[in-house]
């Protein structure tokens, strides 16, 4: 019943009945999964440039993650909010909302502050807030945690113009198949800046690093 209110929910944001889809997920009583269709439903309508429909799931959102008990699953869902209120413009409350959950990540124990830190430095990559993103990745131990940030923070950076950025953070990625999958937005922001030189030869990296990954099904993601 859970994931048929979720998927209910999720095709009446697609279809742009913004209140219709919090109905929906507000008939799913599980608190967790709640959430989950919360932050789903204002995923759908930021990318489809909804602001005040993203605006109200997000500030459910907020309400349905307050009560989780799990402070990690509260970071996590603190870090979505942010993301859809600053992509609806909200850039001051995205600010706050962030600092919330930086504050509440690093209040977690070792065994979860990397991961809990993890998604407020996805967020700010999201953001293309990069510099921020970089200076919380400084607090994670586990290499393993900054490679969706910077996979993150590639992608945004490439998507916003900024190719010599994109491309230095690409450098930085050392597992393969991921720094592979990155090279090929890095090489359209240098296509579309006029630099088709370089994106030649970006490109033939981004299949020079695909061709050393083993397995099949690794290396079709990342072509």
């Amino acid at each position: 019943i859970m994931v048929a209110l979720r998927d209910i929910a999720e095709a009446q944001a697609q279809s742009g009945f913004g209140p219709e889809a919090i109905a929906a997920a507000e008939a799913i009583p599980d608190p967790l999964k709640q959430a989950e269709a919360f932050a789903a439903i204002a995923d759908i309508h930021v990318r489809l440039d909804r602001a005040d429909d993203a605006r109200a799931a997000a500030l459910r959102l907020a309400a349905a993650a307050a009560i989780l008990e799990n402070p990690s699953h509260r970071v996590s869902f603190l870090a979505r909010e942010a993301v859809t209120r600053g992509r609806a413009g909200e850039t001051a409350e995205a600010d706050r909302i962030l600092a919330e959950a930086e504050t509440l990540a690093r209040a977690q124990p070792a065994s979860a502050k990397s991961v809990a830190l993890r998604h407020v430095a996805s967020a700010f990559a999201e953001l293309r807030r990069t510099n921020e993103s970089l200076r919380l990745l400084r607090d994670i131990p586990e290499k393993s945690d900054h490679v969706p940030v910077l996979v993150t923070a590639v992608t945004q950076e490439a998507l916003a113009g900024n190719a010599a950025t994109a491309q230095a953070l690409a450098s930085t990625i050392t597992e393969t198949h991921h720094r592979a999958s990155v090279l090929g937005p890095v090489a359209a922001a240098q296509l579309r800046a006029g630099n088709r030189r370089a994106a030649e030869a970006t490109l033939a990296a981004a299949f020079a690093a695909a061709d050393q990954i083993a397995y099949p099904f690794a290396k079709a993601f990342a072509l």
